[in-house]
């Protein structure tokens, strides 16, 4: 591996100007039709397809939170808010994409019934809580800007009335796992769940 010591001045110098900062807040915007075209570029790259969709996976999550989808049931739950958010380096290039989607509670799987899947309350009071999902453009891999998208979302005042986070992450995407245990999340059951899917989550710290 090349050390810091053998790069030249110049390329530290940049590196250094592009990386993320303790100010990634600022450096959050709404994901919207101007950067459409950037973040689907980065859904040609494997990995992406594999974990996330094909090019047209931007497009249909822009469309859904335009048009919104707050009050919908999902999974015994109610959606309260969705917003996707876009972080920008320190030349506001696109780097990562996190998206949201918040409930008014925490439900858990029970069963299947005639209809399809069970879903209950987990036991004790209502916690609203969002889940993530998070793609970092393949040429910025490793830099931080996974993190502290991550990071920014969850202060991000849009979500201040959610009380946990959650990632499900399938068991093989190991890279997605690395990222949200580097942010804060921790493995809630080592065993993947109904569908497969290892669940990561953190909690917001009590007042």
């Amino acid at each position: 591996m090349m050390k810091a010591s053998d790069l030249s001045l110049a390329f530290i110098a940049f590196r250094r100007s592009t990386m993320p900062h303790a100010g990634s807040l600022d450096r959050l915007m709404p994901f919207s039709p101007e950067v459409l075209a950037v973040v689907r570029a980065w859904f040609s790259d494997p990995d992406v397809q594999q974990w996330l969709g094909g090019p047209s996976w931007p497009d249909v999550l822009l469309s859904l939170r335009q048009s919104g989808t707050a009050g919908h049931g999902y999974r015994g739950a109610t959606v309260i808010g969705a917003k996707a958010f876009v972080l920008l380096d320190a030349r506001d290039t696109p780097v990562a994409l996190v998206d949201t989607e918040c409930y008014d509670r925490e439900t858990r799987f029970v069963g299947h019934g005639e209809d399809g899947p069970v879903f209950d309350d987990v036991p004790g009071p209502h916690r609203p809580l969002a889940a993530l999902s998070v793609v970092v453009d393949p040429d910025r891999r490793r830099q931080g800007f996974g993190r502290a998208a991550i990071q920014a979302v969850v202060a991000h005042p849009d979500l201040a009335m959610v009380d946990r986070f959650v990632a499900a992450i399938e068991p093989g995407n190991a890279g997605s796992q690395a990222l949200f245990r580097a942010a804060g999340f921790w493995l809630l059951d080592p065993e993947p769940d109904w569908e497969g899917m290892l669940t990561y989550v953190r909690d917001r710290p009590s007042p």
